[in-house]
């Protein structure tokens, strides 16, 4: 009967995980970072797949104090004051091969302000349709929830074809 039991619990756990959970390949596409605290939109990044691995590439930035969009590929300014070559914000893969699975995506990311790596997971919650992004340094780690955005949305200087994207190492600046 306990053998039962621990059958029943699961099968439980996979059924309630799937409610939880969506797809790896559901972290594809465009996204907005907002900021945490009041919720205003700080950047847009692309979530592409390259030889089975998924990687981010900031690809546009929001001015501080109207909320639009300041920067895209096409006019990158901010340079990521981590690194020691100057290399801009824009442009920048910061999340590297991540490895997707059924219910979380695993890989790197770096801060572009420290330069400081950390290892991260990702997921979207399917009752916010929101990206969940957690990174991590031994015992602390960092949480944010990021908004989908529909392509259209994505101003068109910003826009890539992800088939086309080939990864930059973030650890070669």
């Amino acid at each position: 009967m306990m053998t039962l039991k621990k059958i029943f619990l699961f099968f439980l756990i996979l059924i309630t995980g799937s409610f939880v959970f969506g797809k790896a390949s559901d972290i594809l596409g465009y996204w907005q970072i907002v900021d945490q605290h009041d919720g205003h939109p700080l950047s847009i990044v692309l979530i592409y797949e390259y030889e089975s691995h998924y990687y981010g590439r900031m690809v546009a930035l929001y001015d501080d104090k109207t909320n639009t969009i300041s920067e895209t590929l096409e006019n990158p300014k901010e340079l990521a004051k981590g690194f020691e070559k100057k290399t801009t914000l824009i442009g920048l893969d910061f999340i590297w091969c991540m490895k997707p699975s059924e219910e979380k995506s695993e890989g790197k990311v770096i801060n572009p302000d420290s330069g400081s790596v950390y290892t991260c997971e990702s997921w979207v919650d399917k009752d916010s349709g929101k990206l969940v992004f957690e990174g991590e340094l031994l015992f602390f780690y960092s949480k944010e929830y990021w908004l989908k955005m529909d392509e259209e949305k994505v101003p068109e200087k910003s826009r890539l074809d992800p088939k086309k994207i080939i990864p930059i190492d973030p650890m070669k600046f």
